[in-house]
Protein backbone atom coordinates (compact mmCIF):
# COMPACT_ATOMS: atom_id res chain seq x y z
CA UNK A 1 0.00 0.00 0.00
CA UNK A 2 2.86 2.29 1.34
CA UNK A 3 4.40 1.46 -2.41
CA UNK A 4 1.38 2.37 -4.23
CA UNK A 5 0.93 5.75 -2.62
CA UNK A 6 4.33 6.86 -3.11
CA UNK A 7 4.04 6.02 -6.81
CA UNK A 8 0.99 7.39 -7.32
CA UNK A 9 2.51 10.89 -5.54
CA UNK A 10 5.30 10.56 -7.93
CA UNK A 11 3.02 9.73 -10.69
CA UNK A 12 0.62 13.29 -9.60
CA UNK A 13 4.16 15.28 -9.03
CA UNK A 14 5.37 14.36 -12.22
CA UNK A 15 2.38 15.35 -13.70
CA UNK A 16 2.33 19.10 -11.94
CA UNK A 17 5.62 19.04 -13.07
CA UNK A 18 4.93 18.62 -16.72
CA UNK A 19 1.53 20.93 -17.02
CA UNK A 20 3.48 23.81 -14.77
CA UNK A 21 6.71 23.35 -16.95
CA UNK A 22 5.27 25.52 -20.10
CA UNK A 23 3.91 27.93 -17.85
CA UNK A 24 7.30 28.66 -16.20
CA UNK A 25 8.73 28.98 -19.70
CA UNK A 26 6.06 31.47 -20.43
CA UNK A 27 7.05 33.48 -17.50
CA UNK A 28 10.64 33.57 -18.12
CA UNK A 29 9.90 34.67 -22.02
CA UNK A 30 11.11 38.27 -23.18
CA UNK A 31 9.11 40.71 -23.62
CA UNK A 32 9.25 42.58 -26.73
CA UNK A 33 7.36 46.18 -28.41
CA UNK A 34 7.86 47.50 -31.94
CA UNK A 35 9.89 50.40 -32.14
CA UNK A 36 8.62 52.42 -35.03
CA UNK A 37 11.31 55.07 -36.44
CA UNK A 38 10.04 57.84 -39.09
CA UNK A 39 13.50 58.98 -40.14
CA UNK A 40 14.37 61.90 -42.02
CA UNK A 41 17.20 61.33 -44.01
CA UNK A 42 15.72 58.31 -45.39
CA UNK A 43 19.04 56.88 -46.15
CA UNK A 44 20.78 56.06 -43.09
CA UNK A 45 23.27 54.49 -40.95
CA UNK A 46 21.37 52.76 -37.54
CA UNK A 47 23.08 51.45 -34.31
CA UNK A 48 21.10 50.24 -31.71
CA UNK A 49 22.74 49.44 -28.42
CA UNK A 50 25.99 49.99 -29.92
CA UNK A 51 25.19 46.99 -32.59
CA UNK A 52 24.82 47.98 -35.98
CA UNK A 53 21.68 47.83 -38.26
CA UNK A 54 22.34 45.73 -41.16
CA UNK A 55 21.87 48.45 -44.18
CA UNK A 56 19.01 48.02 -46.50
CA UNK A 57 17.24 50.72 -48.25
CA UNK A 58 15.31 52.24 -45.42
CA UNK A 59 12.28 54.64 -47.12
CA UNK A 60 10.96 56.51 -44.64
CA UNK A 61 9.78 53.73 -41.32
CA UNK A 62 12.31 51.92 -39.75
CA UNK A 63 11.04 48.95 -37.88
CA UNK A 64 11.87 47.01 -35.15
CA UNK A 65 11.12 44.65 -31.93
CA UNK A 66 13.57 45.54 -28.84
CA UNK A 67 13.23 43.77 -25.56
CA UNK A 68 11.33 45.93 -22.56
CA UNK A 69 14.06 48.52 -20.88
CA UNK A 70 16.04 51.45 -22.09
CA UNK A 71 18.14 51.58 -25.11
CA UNK A 72 20.79 53.65 -26.78
CA UNK A 73 20.00 54.04 -30.49
CA UNK A 74 22.42 56.37 -32.75
CA UNK A 75 21.29 57.89 -36.41
CA UNK A 76 23.78 59.14 -38.89
CA UNK A 77 24.05 59.72 -42.51
CA UNK A 78 26.73 61.76 -44.92
CA UNK A 79 26.25 65.48 -44.77
CA UNK A 80 23.83 65.57 -41.48
CA UNK A 81 25.02 65.93 -37.95
CA UNK A 82 24.47 62.67 -36.18
CA UNK A 83 22.25 61.98 -33.15
CA UNK A 84 21.71 59.75 -30.12
CA UNK A 85 18.38 58.98 -28.39
CA UNK A 86 18.08 57.43 -25.11
CA UNK A 87 14.16 55.60 -24.90
CA UNK A 88 12.68 53.34 -22.64
CA UNK A 89 10.46 50.63 -24.46
CA UNK A 90 7.64 49.56 -22.49
CA UNK A 91 4.98 49.53 -25.14
CA UNK A 92 4.59 50.00 -28.54
CA UNK A 93 6.72 53.59 -29.57
CA UNK A 94 6.67 55.71 -32.70
CA UNK A 95 9.34 58.16 -32.56
CA UNK A 96 10.07 60.76 -35.63
CA UNK A 97 13.78 61.78 -35.61
CA UNK A 98 15.31 64.19 -38.42
CA UNK A 99 18.94 64.44 -38.63
CA UNK A 100 20.29 68.59 -39.05
CA UNK A 101 21.87 69.13 -42.26
CA UNK A 102 25.20 70.58 -41.96
CA UNK A 103 24.88 73.49 -44.10
CA UNK A 104 27.23 76.74 -44.97
CA UNK A 105 24.48 79.00 -43.83
CA UNK A 106 22.10 77.65 -41.09
CA UNK A 107 22.52 76.12 -37.78
CA UNK A 108 20.26 74.50 -35.33
CA UNK A 109 19.54 76.70 -32.22
CA UNK A 110 17.20 75.63 -29.84
CA UNK A 111 13.86 73.67 -30.51
CA UNK A 112 10.94 74.53 -28.13
CA UNK A 113 7.37 73.49 -27.21
CA UNK A 114 4.57 75.40 -28.13
CA UNK A 115 1.42 73.36 -27.49
CA UNK A 116 -0.49 72.33 -30.56
CA UNK A 117 -0.50 73.38 -34.02
CA UNK A 118 2.07 76.35 -33.81
CA UNK A 119 0.88 78.19 -37.00
CA UNK A 120 2.63 81.55 -37.26
CA UNK A 121 5.95 83.14 -35.69
CA UNK A 122 6.96 86.33 -35.44
CA UNK A 123 10.10 88.41 -34.28
CA UNK A 124 9.34 91.19 -31.92
CA UNK A 125 10.88 94.20 -32.85
CA UNK A 126 13.38 94.57 -31.21
CA UNK A 127 14.23 90.86 -31.82
CA UNK A 128 14.43 89.61 -28.07
CA UNK A 129 11.06 87.96 -28.24
CA UNK A 130 9.45 85.22 -30.78
CA UNK A 131 5.64 85.48 -30.69
CA UNK A 132 3.28 82.18 -31.82
CA UNK A 133 0.07 82.08 -32.29
CA UNK A 134 -1.47 78.55 -31.43
CA UNK A 135 -4.02 77.22 -34.45
CA UNK A 136 -5.02 74.61 -32.17
CA UNK A 137 -4.76 76.60 -29.07
CA UNK A 138 -5.85 79.17 -26.59
CA UNK A 139 -3.56 82.30 -27.81
CA UNK A 140 0.07 82.72 -28.58
CA UNK A 141 3.25 81.57 -26.66
CA UNK A 142 5.61 84.29 -25.65
CA UNK A 143 9.24 83.27 -26.00
CA UNK A 144 12.37 84.59 -24.88
CA UNK A 145 14.96 83.95 -27.46
CA UNK A 146 18.17 84.50 -25.14
CA UNK A 147 16.43 82.42 -22.01
CA UNK A 148 15.37 79.98 -24.54
CA UNK A 149 11.52 78.97 -23.00
CA UNK A 150 8.32 80.54 -22.85
CA UNK A 151 7.80 83.30 -20.66
CA UNK A 152 4.30 84.47 -21.02
CA UNK A 153 0.84 83.44 -22.84
CA UNK A 154 -1.39 85.84 -24.85
CA UNK A 155 -4.84 84.33 -24.19
CA UNK A 156 -8.12 86.36 -24.87
CA UNK A 157 -11.13 86.26 -22.88
CA UNK A 158 -11.88 83.10 -22.07
CA UNK A 159 -15.37 83.16 -24.28
CA UNK A 160 -12.73 84.00 -27.50
CA UNK A 161 -9.95 81.78 -26.18
CA UNK A 162 -12.25 78.47 -26.18
CA UNK A 163 -13.07 78.97 -29.59
CA UNK A 164 -9.06 78.64 -30.74
CA UNK A 165 -7.99 79.24 -34.20
CA UNK A 166 -5.46 81.52 -33.60
CA UNK A 167 -3.47 82.77 -36.67
CA UNK A 168 -1.04 85.60 -37.14
CA UNK A 169 0.91 88.41 -35.16
CA UNK A 170 1.25 91.70 -36.18
CA UNK A 171 3.01 94.69 -34.05
CA UNK A 172 1.64 98.47 -33.81
CA UNK A 173 4.89 99.56 -32.35
CA UNK A 174 3.82 103.53 -31.90
CA UNK A 175 1.34 102.31 -29.73
CA UNK A 176 3.58 99.41 -28.10
CA UNK A 177 0.76 96.27 -29.09
CA UNK A 178 0.76 93.05 -29.66
CA UNK A 179 -2.33 92.65 -32.74
CA UNK A 180 -3.22 88.50 -32.75
CA UNK A 181 -5.78 87.09 -35.53
CA UNK A 182 -8.20 84.36 -34.64
CA UNK A 183 -9.87 82.86 -37.59
CA UNK A 184 -12.15 81.15 -35.91
CA UNK A 185 -14.25 84.27 -34.18
CA UNK A 186 -13.32 86.80 -36.72
CA UNK A 187 -11.65 88.91 -34.45
CA UNK A 188 -8.32 90.75 -33.32
CA UNK A 189 -7.14 90.81 -30.34
CA UNK A 190 -4.63 93.60 -28.84
CA UNK A 191 -2.20 92.95 -25.55
CA UNK A 192 0.57 95.55 -24.34
CA UNK A 193 3.52 94.90 -25.74
CA UNK A 194 5.75 95.31 -22.32
CA UNK A 195 3.28 93.72 -19.93
CA UNK A 196 1.30 91.26 -22.32
CA UNK A 197 -1.77 92.07 -20.53
CA UNK A 198 -5.09 92.23 -22.66
CA UNK A 199 -6.42 95.63 -24.28
CA UNK A 200 -9.14 95.05 -26.43
CA UNK A 201 -11.04 92.69 -28.95
CA UNK A 202 -11.87 94.28 -32.31
CA UNK A 203 -14.56 92.66 -34.48
CA UNK A 204 -13.22 92.43 -38.14
CA UNK A 205 -16.71 92.50 -39.56
CA UNK A 206 -14.89 89.57 -42.32
CA UNK A 207 -15.29 85.93 -41.98
CA UNK A 208 -12.11 83.59 -40.83
CA UNK A 209 -9.77 86.92 -40.49
CA UNK A 210 -6.22 85.66 -40.88
CA UNK A 211 -3.20 87.60 -41.87
CA UNK A 212 -2.65 90.65 -40.43
CA UNK A 213 -0.73 94.27 -42.15
CA UNK A 214 -0.29 97.25 -40.33
CA UNK A 215 0.20 100.18 -42.35
CA UNK A 216 3.37 102.50 -41.25
CA UNK A 217 2.53 105.85 -41.80
CA UNK A 218 -1.37 105.69 -41.73
CA UNK A 219 -4.03 104.58 -38.76
CA UNK A 220 -4.71 101.53 -40.75
CA UNK A 221 -4.51 97.86 -40.29
CA UNK A 222 -5.45 95.35 -43.14
CA UNK A 223 -6.56 91.77 -42.48
CA UNK A 224 -7.77 89.42 -44.92
CA UNK A 225 -10.72 87.27 -44.72
CA UNK A 226 -10.35 84.11 -45.57
CA UNK A 227 -14.17 82.94 -45.89
CA UNK A 228 -15.59 85.77 -46.88
CA UNK A 229 -13.43 86.81 -49.52
CA UNK A 230 -12.83 90.07 -48.42
CA UNK A 231 -10.02 92.61 -47.12
CA UNK A 232 -10.91 94.22 -43.76
CA UNK A 233 -9.63 97.99 -42.72
CA UNK A 234 -9.47 98.81 -39.14
CA UNK A 235 -9.27 102.27 -37.97
CA UNK A 236 -5.76 101.74 -35.57
CA UNK A 237 -7.15 104.89 -33.74
CA UNK A 238 -10.39 104.49 -32.93
CA UNK A 239 -9.45 100.55 -32.94
CA UNK A 240 -12.77 99.44 -35.06
CA UNK A 241 -13.69 98.26 -38.70
CA UNK A 242 -14.12 101.13 -41.34
CA UNK A 243 -14.92 99.05 -44.27
CA UNK A 244 -14.21 96.01 -46.44
CA UNK A 245 -12.66 95.45 -49.81
CA UNK A 246 -14.29 92.72 -51.70
CA UNK A 247 -11.22 90.58 -53.70
CA UNK A 248 -11.82 88.37 -56.68
CA UNK A 249 -11.19 85.10 -54.67
CA UNK A 250 -9.63 84.21 -51.26
CA UNK A 251 -7.33 86.58 -50.13
CA UNK A 252 -4.07 85.71 -47.95
CA UNK A 253 -0.87 87.86 -47.65
CA UNK A 254 -0.40 91.24 -48.19
CA UNK A 255 2.27 94.02 -49.14
CA UNK A 256 2.22 97.48 -49.34
CA UNK A 257 3.94 99.19 -52.38
CA UNK A 258 7.12 101.46 -52.21
CA UNK A 259 5.46 104.77 -51.87
CA UNK A 260 2.41 103.32 -49.25
CA UNK A 261 -0.19 104.43 -52.05
CA UNK A 262 -1.21 100.64 -52.82
CA UNK A 263 -1.97 97.29 -51.43
CA UNK A 264 -0.72 94.04 -53.33
CA UNK A 265 -3.46 91.38 -51.94
CA UNK A 266 -2.10 87.17 -52.85
CA UNK A 267 -5.31 85.39 -54.10
CA UNK A 268 -5.24 81.65 -52.56
CA UNK A 269 -7.84 80.20 -54.87
CA UNK A 270 -7.10 82.31 -58.66
CA UNK A 271 -3.43 82.25 -58.31
CA UNK A 272 -3.89 86.30 -58.78
CA UNK A 273 -2.42 89.14 -57.16
CA UNK A 274 -4.83 92.11 -57.31
CA UNK A 275 -3.46 95.66 -57.08
CA UNK A 276 -5.79 97.93 -54.80
CA UNK A 277 -5.87 101.52 -54.31
CA UNK A 278 -5.98 102.91 -50.82
CA UNK A 279 -6.84 105.93 -51.48
CA UNK A 280 -10.55 104.93 -52.73
CA UNK A 281 -10.05 101.34 -52.17
CA UNK A 282 -10.96 100.36 -55.48
CA UNK A 283 -8.56 97.32 -57.58
CA UNK A 284 -6.72 98.87 -60.15
CA UNK A 285 -5.28 95.87 -61.53
CA UNK A 286 -5.19 91.81 -61.69
CA UNK A 287 -2.28 90.02 -62.31
CA UNK A 288 -0.54 86.70 -62.03
CA UNK A 289 -0.37 83.31 -63.50
CA UNK A 290 -3.60 81.52 -64.72
CA UNK A 291 -3.28 78.91 -62.69
CA UNK A 292 -1.74 79.07 -59.20
CA UNK A 293 -2.60 79.12 -55.43
CA UNK A 294 -0.81 82.40 -54.53
CA UNK A 295 -0.15 82.65 -50.32
CA UNK A 296 2.34 85.26 -48.90
CA UNK A 297 3.73 88.31 -50.22
CA UNK A 298 6.87 90.35 -49.29
CA UNK A 299 8.09 92.93 -50.76
CA UNK A 300 12.35 94.18 -51.61
CA UNK A 301 11.81 98.29 -52.22
CA UNK A 302 15.66 98.16 -52.59
CA UNK A 303 15.68 95.90 -55.58
CA UNK A 304 11.93 96.83 -56.82
CA UNK A 305 10.38 93.46 -56.16
CA UNK A 306 7.50 91.59 -55.14
CA UNK A 307 8.42 87.84 -53.97
CA UNK A 308 4.74 85.90 -53.80
CA UNK A 309 5.06 81.84 -52.58
CA UNK A 310 2.30 79.71 -54.71
CA UNK A 311 1.30 76.09 -53.05
CA UNK A 312 -0.28 74.95 -56.11
CA UNK A 313 2.88 75.77 -58.15
CA UNK A 314 5.71 74.79 -55.67
CA UNK A 315 7.35 77.99 -56.70
CA UNK A 316 8.50 81.88 -55.74
CA UNK A 317 7.26 84.28 -58.41
CA UNK A 318 9.47 87.22 -58.71
CA UNK A 319 7.89 90.51 -60.50
CA UNK A 320 9.34 93.66 -61.16
CA UNK A 321 7.71 96.04 -58.52
CA UNK A 322 7.89 99.22 -62.19
CA UNK A 323 5.73 97.21 -63.88
CA UNK A 324 4.49 94.43 -62.32
CA UNK A 325 5.75 92.00 -64.99
CA UNK A 326 7.16 88.34 -64.03
CA UNK A 327 10.87 88.40 -64.09
CA UNK A 328 11.22 84.53 -62.83
CA UNK A 329 9.82 81.67 -61.14
CA UNK A 330 11.83 79.54 -59.18
CA UNK A 331 10.67 76.51 -58.27
CA UNK A 332 11.27 75.09 -54.81
CA UNK A 333 9.64 72.29 -52.39
CA UNK A 334 6.12 70.71 -51.56
CA UNK A 335 3.03 73.43 -50.83
CA UNK A 336 5.48 76.80 -49.88
CA UNK A 337 3.92 79.13 -47.78
CA UNK A 338 4.99 81.84 -44.93
CA UNK A 339 8.32 83.30 -46.90
CA UNK A 340 10.61 85.97 -45.04
CA UNK A 341 13.70 88.35 -46.52
CA UNK A 342 16.62 88.29 -44.81
CA UNK A 343 17.44 91.78 -43.29
CA UNK A 344 20.09 92.23 -45.29
CA UNK A 345 17.57 91.20 -48.51
CA UNK A 346 20.45 88.94 -49.55
CA UNK A 347 18.58 85.90 -48.76
CA UNK A 348 14.88 84.68 -48.98
CA UNK A 349 13.28 81.52 -46.60
CA UNK A 350 10.64 79.66 -47.81
CA UNK A 351 8.91 77.49 -45.50
CA UNK A 352 7.75 74.59 -47.78
CA UNK A 353 4.95 72.19 -45.72
CA UNK A 354 5.87 68.78 -47.80
CA UNK A 355 3.64 66.59 -49.26
CA UNK A 356 -0.47 66.18 -48.25
CA UNK A 357 -1.61 63.32 -45.85
CA UNK A 358 -3.73 61.80 -48.66
CA UNK A 359 -6.42 60.88 -46.09
CA UNK A 360 -6.67 64.63 -44.66
CA UNK A 361 -4.57 67.25 -45.41
CA UNK A 362 -5.15 68.55 -41.56
CA UNK A 363 -2.83 65.46 -40.66
CA UNK A 364 0.76 64.46 -40.47
CA UNK A 365 2.28 64.37 -43.96
CA UNK A 366 4.20 61.45 -45.44
CA UNK A 367 7.39 63.49 -45.15
CA UNK A 368 8.86 66.63 -43.66
CA UNK A 369 8.65 69.62 -45.04
CA UNK A 370 11.87 71.66 -46.06
CA UNK A 371 13.25 75.51 -45.45
CA UNK A 372 14.66 76.65 -48.74
CA UNK A 373 17.40 79.24 -48.89
CA UNK A 374 17.06 81.49 -52.29
CA UNK A 375 20.14 83.68 -53.16
CA UNK A 376 18.16 87.13 -54.36
CA UNK A 377 21.02 88.42 -56.34
CA UNK A 378 21.68 84.96 -58.64
CA UNK A 379 17.66 84.10 -57.97
CA UNK A 380 18.19 80.48 -57.01
CA UNK A 381 17.73 77.95 -54.29
CA UNK A 382 21.04 78.09 -52.90
CA UNK A 383 20.24 75.45 -49.93
CA UNK A 384 17.59 73.50 -48.18
CA UNK A 385 17.22 71.93 -44.57
CA UNK A 386 14.48 70.29 -42.93
CA UNK A 387 11.98 71.83 -41.13
CA UNK A 388 9.26 69.39 -38.72
CA UNK A 389 6.21 68.08 -39.96
CA UNK A 390 3.87 70.54 -41.69
CA UNK A 391 6.20 73.82 -41.19
CA UNK A 392 4.52 77.58 -41.20
CA UNK A 393 5.40 80.06 -39.55
CA UNK A 394 8.78 81.37 -40.50
CA UNK A 395 10.53 84.67 -39.40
Amino acid sequence: MKYLMRNSLFVFLSIMWFFSTPLLLKAKKVRKSLLILKIFPQKIDLEINDQKIKKSKYRTLVKKYLKHGKHKIKISANGYYSKILRIEIKKRKVLEVKLEKKSRYLLPYVKIKTGKRPKSVEFSPDGKLIISGLLSGRGANVINLKAKKKIAFLSPPKKYARREGFVEVAFLEKRNEIWLSQMTTSRVHIFDMKSFRYKKTIRTRGNWSKVILIHPEKNLAFISNWVSKNISVINTKKMKSIRRIKTSGIPRGMALSKDKKYLYAAIYDTGKIQKINLKNFRIIKTFGHKKGAKRHIVVDYQKNRLYVSDMRRDSISVYNLKNEKLMKEIYVGDHPNTIKLSSNKNFLFVSCRGPNNRENYEKKGPRFGRIYLIDTKKLKVIEWIWGGNQPTGLD
